[in-house]
């Protein structure tokens, strides 16, 4: 299914395990439009319903064509509680090309960071209009251990620009396993941006 074209009332149903048996089956409707978050190395959209949180629960959500529209998660739980006991699950749209690779068995390109987009908002604080602004650095990962920061701002992979995570995703997907790549980037100097470049050499999601 298209996950991004859920709204706010449209009746779904959660197979599975939703509410903590086996081959159970729950229903209710998308409570709030459809928002993105920001993991490891991706940007996903997630989905809150009206369905009963299990805190067990899990399985797939799907609209009344019995298309799959997304995954439910419990890993997904915002630091401020916003959607905390909520039935949250991932969209499908985001992930169709992470499922292909995994069921052609190729393996998932690991870079190490948590990005954003850089919004406008994010624009004006930085004064950077296009990249993808480090959030996190995961500890020995590729990206620590080519000495990217969290604050930096990775403009290209290589000579491609990267404007957005999905982007930056795709990127990198297209690499291998201990391929080296470089990586061009904007990090504060005082009040200067001063531009950088790194070889980061990639590795796989164990």
């Amino acid at each position: 299914g298209d996950s991004r074209s859920q709204v706010a009332g449209d009746p779904v149903i959660a197979l599975g395990n939703p509410n903590g048996y086996m081959y159970s089956v729950e229903y209710g409707f998308v409570s709030n439009a459809v928002y993105s978050s920001y993991f490891t190395d991706c940007k996903v959209d997630l989905i809150n319903t009206t369905i009963p949180y299990n805190a067990n629960g899990e399985g797939v959500i799907v609209n009344l064509e019995g298309k799959v529209i997304g995954f439910i998660t419990n890993q997904a739980q915002f630091k401020n509680d916003l959607n905390q006991d909520i039935n949250t699950c991932v969209g499908i749209t985001r992930l169709k090309p992470i499922i292909e690779r995994l069921v052609n068995r190729t393996d998932l390109i690991y870079f190490g960071i948590v990005g954003n987009d850089v919004t406008s908002e994010i624009a004006k604080k930085i004064g950077v209009e296009n990249g993808i602004y480090v959030m996190e650095v995961k500890a020995e990962s590729p990206a620590y251990e080519a000495g990217i920061k969290k604050g930096d701002v990775i403009t290209h992979i290589g000579d491609t620009q990267t404007t957005n995570m999905t982007l930056f995703n795709n990127i990198i997907s297209i690499y291998s396993d201990k391929q080296q790549v470089s990586v061009t980037l904007l990090r504060k100097n005082g009040d200067v941006d001063e531009e950088m470049k790194v070889n980061v050499v990639l590795s796989t999601v164990k």
